[in-house]
């Protein structure tokens, strides 16, 4: 790494302290891709982390660009067969980036920027403790929430609908164009409201429309999908009822289900080891204990209420 692109990447990273993980080093950066020790990252223009890849996972890099153009994609391999398309690269940089993933490879150790410590509010702590608590904190607080994994991801009309695995769901609007917020599933519910249209109806529609009637599903009514969350009840509502819209409605609603159901058990799973049962039984063995040590019962009769409580 020559020194025009340490002190480049210096200075890119000045203003993003808290992307990496403590201590972290970076090899490369390039528009929105770096790679460092131990991960590639991808970014968003705000500098989010948008995704990431463990190096030790990552095969080879390719990059494919248009004629003229100084930039291109980049093309990660994995090492378990999957190819993604991880953002925007220049050809110097992807020349820097191939040149590193080899010697790490190689077991070699380029030359890297240290990453910046995170710019933290309090005051400086007085303990090596202080300091290792604030450092998990910081990693804790900047790791992406967990939904689990995708386990449908279908077009409704003009949304596009994912559902993850640990109960959560996510709404787009211009077929993923426009991203939702993900939220906690609730509850989700399909309905068809579909009629076949008549013979006669669609041939007198065919006179008025010149025609193009014809083209269009031999079917009317709606299509409803209502998904409740944690913040607000989704209603989506598609008027032509295609074959598509139709299975992607029957798929959600079968997937919502399953995922509200595993939720809503492994809640109850957790919730039972502290029931309010064995904390009642608690309190009536203390508050036997507190009336013989009052004098009110005997010890015979404290014993004997006891064994009928645990009974």
């Amino acid at each position: 790494m020559d020194s025009k692109s340490k002190k480049n990447i210096e200075r890119w990273l000045s203003n993003k302290p808290k992307v990496f993980l403590p201590g972290e080093k970076i090899y490369g950066s390039s528009i929105t891709v770096l790679i460092t020790a131990n991960r590639l990252i991808q970014l968003t223009t705000s500098g989010k982390i948008k995704d990431e890849i463990p190096l030790k996972d990552v095969k080879d890099f390719t990059t494919t660009r248009k004629k003229f153009a100084k930039a291109g994609p980049l093309l990660v391999e994995t090492k378990d067969g999957k190819s993604l398309n991880f953002g925007l690269l220049y050809d110097s940089e992807y020349q820097e980036f191939q040149r590193v993933l080899l010697m790490i490879q190689a077991g070699e150790i380029p030359e890297f920027v240290e990453a910046p410590a995170a710019k933290e509010e309090s005051a400086v702590p007085g303990t090596q403790d202080e300091t290792e608590e604030l450092t998990e904190q910081r990693v804790v607080r900047e790791a992406p929430p967990h939904y689990g994994t995708v386990v449908a991801n279908e077009s409704f009309g003009l949304y596009k609908v994912r559902i993850f695995s640990d109960g959560y769901i996510q709404i787009s609007k211009g077929l993923g164009l426009f991203k939702g917020s993900i939220e906690k599933l609730l509850e989700i519910e399909g309905e068809s409201q579909i009629t076949k249209k008549s013979a006669l109806g669609r041939g007198l529609a065919g006179v008025v429309t010149l025609g193009k009637n014809q083209l269009a599903p031999n079917q009317r009514g709606n299509l409803i999908l209502t998904i409740t969350t944690d913040k607000v009840a989704h209603v989506l509502i598609e008027d032509l009822p295609q074959k598509q819209w139709i299975v992607s409605m029957h798929k959600l609603v079968a997937v919502g289900k399953s995922v509200i159901k595993k939720s809503t058990s492994s809640e109850a799973t957790v919730t039972s080891k502290g029931s309010p049962n064995s904390q009642s039984l608690a309190q009536q063995i203390r508050e036997l204990s507190e009336l013989k040590d009052a004098g009110v019962i005997s010890q015979k009769e404290f014993e004997s209420a006891k064994q009928k409580l645990l009974s």
